[in-house]
This record gives structure tokens, C-alpha cells and sequence, in this order.
């Protein structure tokens, strides 16, 4: 994140921030970790607020490396998109913005 020409575009729910997977320690040091990279040129971290009303929930995930590779975590698998078309937009066109 660092050095490169690398660009971090990140996307969580405000919930996982609070998920206590550790001491209270590990929570700060989680935290101030996500801080420290919000610094960098190269990270955007957006985070998706939990008081809207919902009508579904999430159930999978997925990571865009570049304009050339996503990868969509499914329940059953995981899948590698790369078929030019269906993977157009780098993230930061894609509404993620400081």
C-alpha cells in the first residue's frame, strides 16, 4: 500500500467495526491500522452505514484487483471474473470516493 503504483479501494459494513473478535486491545489496534491506511494516497475506505432499513442482506463478498480481474466470493465457491466486459470499471469509478 505503501510503494507502487497500487490504488486500495475498500468497502465494509459500519457493523463489522464493532464485532468483537478480540481483546479490547486488538480492537484499537485493528482500528487504528484502518486509521493509519485511510492516510495513504492510495486507500479509499468507504463505509456502508447500518441505519437504512434493509429489504436483503449480503451474503457474499467480492474483491476488483483491476480493470482486468475481480473475484467474487460466493456461499459455495469461489469465482475469478476476467472476460473482458464484464469487468470494466476500476474501483475508484465505481462510486468509492474520499
Amino acid at each position: 500500500m505503501r510503494t507502487g503504483n497500487h490504488r486500495f479501494a475498500i468497502l465494509v459494513e459500519e457493523s463489522v467495526l464493532y464485532y468483537r473478535l478480540g481483546t479490547v486491545e486488538t480492537m484499537a489496534e485493528q482500528l487504528e491500522h484502518l486509521r493509519d491506511a485511510m492516510a495513504l494516497p492510495a486507500v479509499l475506505l468507504g463505509v456502508i452505514p447500518f441505519t437504512p432499513q434493509r429489504t436483503m442482506w449480503p451474503m457474499e463478498t467480492f474483491n476488483i484487483f483491476d480493470d482486468a480481474e475481480a473475484g467474487v466470493e460466493l456461499l459455495s465457491a469461489q469465482v475469478t471474473v476476467t472476460a473482458p466486459g464484464q469487468v470494466s470499471d476500476p474501483p475508484c469509478q465505481i462510486g468509492l470516493h474520499r
